[in-house]
């Protein structure tokens, strides 16, 4: 066994993640996905060398989550990545397959050759984004006593690091971000006479999902300025779509 694999085998097994788990200094990426999706943390090697030795570790302990000795991979170190982490015996670079929530924090990559260089990579995983629902408000709930508007309400289940926003067109009205309440909610005073086009949008910093403010909200609240509205006033917008932003948060130019 050469010196190298030594060298190798001393760092892999006995020294890391102790020796240089407080390398402040080491390369930081930032990587922002949704969950259940796939990523890989490239670790920019062109080749894995037969004595090199590629450690992953995960989280303020710096758990032990995949590796390559002498060429041979290993990834079965760690119960909630079970199942989910491919390791590149070629290049040192990790995917992570069906990713979630409890996934998210700093992987650090542990290249040792004649020396040890590191890599790490800060990756937050977000919850997939429901659509945001639009129903018809008192206007009590929208602290509006002109009785000549359509009173509406933006509502959204508590989803981590998400804003909802009320557009009108292609311009921001009115925006709320994620709070310690159970739901987000965003009212709005529609007049009965307008004819532009408003959405209500839920985003974070990887995706978005709108709904789209229906034609019929208006007829409902016309009729229940003629005391004829036969329903309850609270009626479900079913016109939406989802955006997907690669990683990159996507707002809508006024």
């Amino acid at each position: 066994m050469s010196v190298n694999v030594y060298f190798t085998y001393f760092i892999l097994y006995i020294c890391l993640p102790f020796c240089f788990s407080g390398d402040s200094t080491a390369d930081l990426e930032t990587v922002e996905v949704t969950e259940g999706e796939t990523i890989t943390l490239n670790s920019h090697i062109t080749g894995v060398k037969s004595d090199d030795g590629i450690l992953w570790t995960f989280g303020t302990r710096n758990t032990h989550i995949a590796q390559i000795f002498k060429m041979e991979p290993f990834t079965h170190y760690d119960e909630i990545f079970r199942n989910r982490l491919q390791l590149d015996t070629q290049t040192g670079s990790l995917t992570i397959h069906n990713i979630s929530i409890t996934h998210s924090g700093v992987y650090k990559l542990q290249i040792i050759s004649n020396d040890v260089s590191t890599k790490q990579f800060n990756v937050t995983v977000y919850a997939t984004l429901p659509v945001p629902n639009i129903t018809r408000a008192s206007h009590s709930e929208t602290k509006s006593s002109v009785s000549l508007t359509c009173p509406l309400l933006c509502s959204l289940d508590s989803v981590n690091k998400v804003t909802i926003s009320w557009y009108k067109g292609t311009h921001v009205l009115s925006t709320i971000s994620d709070s310690k309440t159970s739901s987000l909610f965003l009212p709005l005073e529609v007049e009965y006479h307008d004819k532009n086009t408003y959405s209500c949008v839920a985003s974070n910093p990887v995706s978005n999902q709108t709904a789209q403010l229906n034609i019929i909200n208006f007829i409902f609240c016309i009729l229940d300025f003629m005391h004829l509205s036969p329903i309850s006033p609270h009626c479900n917008i079913v016109t939406f779509s989802t955006t997907v932003l690669d990683g990159y948060s996507s707002k809508m130019s006024a």
